[in-house]
């Protein structure tokens, strides 16, 4: 773990540096998740007016790939902590 390579053992430093880490991490997987989110509401609106089966599965792919980024985030954010 990299708050064992720059803190001592098992000391306050050490926590503090990985729950940091992995808080930073958390939210650039959160924030993709957004951006996959986004996205799939861009390209339903893009697909809407050629085919509404393309558009709905546009929206439906950037929603599952956002809230899965936005979930793994959180329960890795969560599994730092313990």
């Amino acid at each position: 773990m990299i708050g064992h390579v720059v803190t001592p053992g098992s000391s306050i430093a050490s926590r503090v540096t990985i729950g940091l880490v992995g808080a930073a991490v958390g939210f650039l997987f959160v924030v993709a998740g957004g951006h996959f989110a986004l996205v799939g509401v861009s390209l339903y609106y893009r697909r809407i007016k050629t085919t509404q089966i393309g558009a709905l599965c546009g929206l439906l792919a950037g929603l599952l790939l956002g809230a899965f980024s936005a979930y793994a985030g959180v329960i890795g954010f969560l599994i730092t902590l313990r």
